[in-house]
């Protein structure tokens, strides 16, 4: 399956000029109105035609008014609407401006997890407004821009973008791009703070100050696509699988994995795959068929796949190949992809504002009915709480978790 990432987090840049050409505006729109539909697998499946053009028709009637902002909003509302995590019109970050904050969107709320600067006061805190606005409106007005095929996937793509002041002034929630009023909750009340933002390639890499917890096992290597450890205690071999990608690397480490647990021994066999956007779903294949083989692990309930909202595409698929060929439990909280979902993707570019399209080639029916997310064996979210406290609930039930 072609490499893919949830497509609210596409950070495509954009060649367009800063004035307002309103003809290639139009011009791109027409083009994208009508390649769309003729490249992605189904999309009338998804949005009937009529209402795909009616959709169209809006934003042509709005383009005489609109800023360069709001165009590109009014794009990816207009791919938004058939509901594929996959096909949408990439925001181009590159040219835009961002807040130095960042949030993580937990079972429970928002929490702000790093800051500059002027948002060091709210670190460690749940978000409860933008600009005034109460969060869950913010959230309800981003989430028609945002493609995302449930509700996890759009909270997975929807932390980045309430750093984007031009995104937040576009939905109506932002007074202007220079800064954004974040309020958190504080007490019995709220405590705010405005954060001047800059150009996204202008954000310095030192001041960055993030919350002080412990690290849980899961979170100590983000930027390894996988790797592994045994743990010794519970006899356990925990696997961190973060991306699909570098088949051949992933094959030897199969192979380093078995070497590490030759004569020892085995009771359960974790993969982890909470931080999996996908990407090469057969690369797996080596990996199953050693899990298959050791007498260890076959048939004792004895393998597990950890999942959750940033679980997405091949990793999604993975996550059932776990369970239907080697019985695996799944825990964690609910994927941000569907089972039965279309993939497969291929982009091309608007010919005015060159901004970048990720559209679906290939529908992949996994399992029977339409399941909005894998089902979990063993539910196990992570909250605010926990994750202040650097616990990790879906490991804690897996490892409590007996024959």
């Amino acid at each position: 399956m072609a490499a893919a990432l949830p497509v609210a987090l596409l950070a495509l840049a954009a060649q367009a000029p800063t004035s307002r050409p309103e003809e290639g505006w139009r011009t791109d729109l027409e083009f994208l109105a009508t390649e769309l539909p003729k490249r992605h697998k189904d999309l009338h499946a998804l949005l009937p035609r009529e209402k795909w053009e009616a959709e169209v028709g809006r934003l042509r009637e709005a383009l005489p008014g609109l800023e360069r902002r709001e165009f590109v909003v009014g794009l990816m509302r207009l791919v938004a609407s058939l509901g594929d995590g996959h096909t949408a019109v990439g925001w181009p970050a590159e040219e835009s401006r961002v807040c130095p904050i960042a949030f993580d969107w937990l079972e429970d709320g928002v929490v702000v997890a790093a800051a500059r600067a002027d948002g060091k006061a709210l670190l460690g805190k749940r978000l409860a407004a933008i600009e005034g606005k109460p969060f869950e409106e913010v959230a309800q007005a981003l989430r028609g821009v945002l493609a995302h095929d449930n509700e996890p996937g759009f909270r997975n793509g929807a932390s980045g973008f309430l750093a984007v002041p031009e995104v937040l002034e576009a939905i109506g929630v932002a007074r202007g791009v220079d800064s954004v009023e974040y309020a958190v909750a504080s007490g019995g009340g709220t405590e705010a703070a405005r954060i001047a933002s800059v150009p996204r390639g202008e954000v310095p890499r030192e001041g960055w100050e993030r919350v002080a917890r412990p690290i849980p096992l899961c979170e100590e290597r983000p930027r390894d696509a996988f790797w592994y450890r045994y743990l010794e205690e519970s006899r356990t071999l925990y696997l961190k699988y973060n991306a699909c990608r570098d088949p051949e690397g992933f094959r030897a480490l199969v192979g380093e994995i078995w070497k590490e647990v030759e004569g020892k021994p085995l009771e359960r066999f974790v993969v982890d795959l909470r931080h999996n956007g996908g990407g090469n779903s057969a690369q797996f294949r080596p990996l199953l068929e050693r899990l298959k083989e050791d007498a260890r692990l076959r048939g004792k309930g004895a393998v597990f796949a950890i999942v959750g909202r940033h679980t997405f595409s091949s990793a999604v698929m993975n996550a059932l190949e776990l369970r239907a060929q080697v019985h695996a439990r799944i825990a964690g909280s609910p994927t941000g992809g569907r089972p039965n979902h279309y993939g497969e993707v291929r982009t091309f570019a608007l010919p005015s504002t060159k901004l970048t399209v990720q559209y679906s080639t290939k529908h992949f029916r996994m399992v029977d009915g339409d399941p909005e997310s894998v089902p979990l064996d063993l539910p196990a979210p992570t909250r605010i709480a926990d994750w202040l406290a650097g616990r990790d609930p879906a490991l804690e039930a897996v490892l409590a978790w007996k024959p």
